[in-house]
């Protein structure tokens, strides 16, 4: 390609870095523009003279149909937003009340799948607390005894 002065911009070492650089960066699509800032900068920073923007633009015209090739890219921001329904199979259970469960003596059943055992609270008492019987343990004592040989809450509770 012959640049405004004349002289032949596109050496061999240039073209291939073109082609490097769009195999990472396609000037196509919304991000065209952008793409093709980080294509001229890779250009650019492999070759002696600066290569401007529209000259890789009319490089890429003369190998490719760029219109055609914008066109074919799929264009994130144009997807539109479909509410989701449910196929017409399930509307027989749609128009039933809610809890749509029922027992065998046909009363409504509103309980989670979680058994009464687990829906308690739990409720740990301190292990340090210390009983109106018991001395307190010492730091140098086993947990299980005190220094009068009493028997500690931690015990009683085995």
């Amino acid at each position: 390609m012959v640049d405004q002065t004349g002289l032949d911009v596109w050496t061999l070492e240039s073209e291939i870095q073109l082609f490097h650089a769009i195999l990472n960066h396609k000037p196509v699509g919304a991000d065209r523009h952008f793409q093709m800032i980080y294509v001229c900068n890779l250009v650019n920073s492999f070759v002696s003279d600066p290569i401007s923007t529209d000259t890789i633009w009319k490089k890429l015209g003369s190998l490719y149909n760029m219109e055609e090739l914008h066109d074919s890219e799929v264009n994130p921001f144009q997807s539109k937003m479909k509410e989701f329904s449910l196929p017409e199979e399930y509307d027989s259970l749609k128009s039933l009340k809610y809890p749509r469960v029922t027992s065998q003596s046909g009363i409504s059943v509103s309980r989670s799948p979680r058994t009464d055992s687990f829906s308690q609270k739990r409720t740990r008492k301190s292990l340090r607390s210390v009983d109106s019987n018991t001395t307190p343990v010492s730091s140098t004592n086993s947990p299980a005894t005190t220094t009068a040989g009493s028997v500690t809450s931690r015990e009683k509770r085995r």
